[in-house]
């Protein structure tokens, strides 16, 4: 197979899976094959990769310069309108998940569906041509489109992150804390970064929030499926853990700018600091951490963003005020954020 002349097919072929085990059949694998005019023999299983088949796909179609996108049904938007896609959803022949071939459309398919109404369906890998459940809600979607040549990130790196990292160990944070004021206390130690979250260990991350004030935006990355800390989930627009013995964090919060988005700044005062806040997050699926924020302000119509994909699956700017509602909803597809911190940013970001 000649990689370039691999193109996603707008009258896909119709390829049929051919394993039919419940929750673990190769429903994907032909989805994919469909999409890009392959034979099945010429895509893996994707579930059956140690990756994971989010990554998985994303290597196989980055391979002939093709990028994928993976959304829960809710944030359909017209920007999606009359493209292909992969759905997922409930199989009508069991308890368990399947997936299908279809197009976003941005009005209702028929009068009487109330749910499920930005999705046509086009082909079912399954031979019985059911499609999906359309009395339960359908899960996410997946969009695949054509690589941009200017947006390889030569900075990004090739791994989601290195469990042999090593932080500095900090210190417990007293009840006292002010985060305009104190900083965290080293406690003497270093630890691996793999040790560091199995043990709940103190240590320091930094985040940089890219924010548009004039436009009321604020931009979002999406964690790859290999993040140990809170894969798949919206996040700071760039974030990342400071390295062992490094004092000043911009220059941790400027190296993950151009690693995850491929923004290169000249001058620290760029960054502005906004606050330090001890986040006591093990026990929700994260980590204990001083974290740094910063603002960047950036203007959303034409900030160029590089994404790297090993750490980022996907990038977006929102309403600022509807990023609040999700954190203090505690929105299970938003990485989740402390009390202090959600109080202290938002009232910084809506000064600005």
């Amino acid at each position: 197979m000649a990689s370039e002349t691999v193109e996603l097919q707008q009258a896909q072929t119709k390829v049929r899976q051919t394993d039919f085990s419940a929750g673990k059949g190769n429903a994907l694998q032909a989805c994919v094959a469909s999409l890009f005019g392959l034979d099945l023999d010429q895509v893996p299983n994707f579930i059956e990769l140690p990756e994971g088949y989010a990554l998985g796909i994303q290597n196989f179609v980055a391979s002939f310069s093709y990028s994928v996108q993976k959304y829960s049904v809710s944030e359909a938007s017209q920007e999606h309108d009359s493209k292909l896609c992969i759905l997922r959803g409930k199989s009508p022949r069991g308890d368990h998940g399947h997936v299908v071939v279809a197009r976003l459309v941005s009005k209702p398919i028929s009068p009487d569906e109330s749910s499920n109404v930005n999705f046509e369906m086009v082909h079912d890998p399954h031979p019985d041509d059911t499609f999906l459940d359309s009395k339960e809600p359908y899960g996410w979607f997946m969009v695949f489109d054509k690589a941009q040549a200017n947006t390889t990130n030569p900075h990004a790196l090739n791994y989601s992150q290195d469990p042999t990292e090593l932080f500095d160990i900090m210190e417990q944070p007293s009840a006292s804390f002010d985060m305009y004021q104190d900083r965290p206390k080293p406690a003497g130690r270093q630890k691996p970064r793999g040790q560091v979250h199995k043990d709940g260990d103190w240590h320091r991350s930094v985040h940089i929030w890219l924010v548009d004030p004039k436009r009321g935006q604020i931009g979002l990355q999406k964690r790859s499926p290999q993040k140990d800390t809170f894969p798949n989930r919206w996040d700071i627009s760039a974030a990342g853990h400071v390295e062992a013995g490094v004092t000043d964090s911009r220059e941790t919060a400027e190296r993950e700018l151009a690693e995850e988005l491929g923004i290169s700044i000249s001058q620290h005062k760029q960054l502005q600091f906004a606050f330090t806040c001890p986040a006591e997050q093990a026990d929700l699926g994260g980590c204990n951490c001083y974290e740094d924020v910063y603002i960047l302000i950036r203007n959303s119509e034409d900030c160029a963003i590089q994404i790297g994909h090993a750490e980022v699956t996907a990038f977006k700017w929102m309403p600022i005020h509807e990023l609040e509602s999700k954190l203090r909803e505690k929105d299970n597809e938003y990485v989740p954020r402390v009390g202090p911190y959600i109080d202290a940013f938002f009232k910084h970001v809506h000064s600005l």
